[in-house]
């Protein structure tokens, strides 16, 4: 902003010292009204900005305590989710009904509501979904390998599989941390 505010000022200091430069007179009215169209469209434009301004500013603080809902419904909601994720890491079929529903919260509501928040927020949902997919798909391989008796569920693939709701919790984490700046943002705002 103060960037253009230089060059404005730059071109507005050229066009009153140009006239001495060059000996023009005042009363020369294509220059005069140069000048006039100057002067007349930045202040227009300065005018323009301080509205939109003004108007972002109060959009944003008005929407301030619908994002602080929508953050506290989908916190609450991905808390139960990584925490039956982690109740029982061996118990595959528990969990992948689990993973089930977290993947239907996510395509029903979490994206949509994470949209009304900000694109951080979206994002740190997609990889939520990312992390889900990742998860139904160890547990399918897992189930299918112990219907066919292939093998026992392993420590390597209980590691995977917690290393997975981690992502999830680090995600969780990020969410939490958003809902904590928003409510500084208004507590700031309330303030003025």
């Amino acid at each position: 902003m103060t960037k253009y505010i230089t060059i404005l000022v730059i071109a507005l200091v050229l066009l009153l010292i140009v006239p001495s430069i060059l000996d023009i007179t005042a009363g020369e009215t294509y220059y005069s009204s140069i000048v006039g169209g100057f002067i007349s469209g930045s202040l227009t434009l300065a005018g323009v900005y301080i509205t939109v301004l003004h108007y972002k500013e109060k959009d944003f603080s008005e929407l301030l305590p619908e994002k602080i809902a929508l953050l506290t419904d989908l916190i609450e909601e991905l808390r139960v989710h990584t925490i039956n994720l982690q109740r029982n890491a061996d118990d595959m079929n528990y969990n992948q009904k689990r993973v089930l529903a977290l993947k239907k919260d996510i395509k029903e509501h979490f994206l949509e509501q994470s949209l009304c928040i900000s694109g951080n927020c979206y994002e740190e949902i997609v990889k939520c979904n990312t992390e889900s997919f990742k998860l139904l798909t160890m547990l399918n391989q897992w189930i299918d390998m112990n219907y066919n008796k292939m093998s026992q569920l392993s420590e390597e693939n209980i590691v995977k599989y917690t290393e997975s709701v981690k992502n999830l919790e680090k995600s969780y984490t990020k969410i939490c941390e958003m809902k904590e700046r928003v409510l500084e943002q208004y507590k700031k705002i309330n303030k003025m």
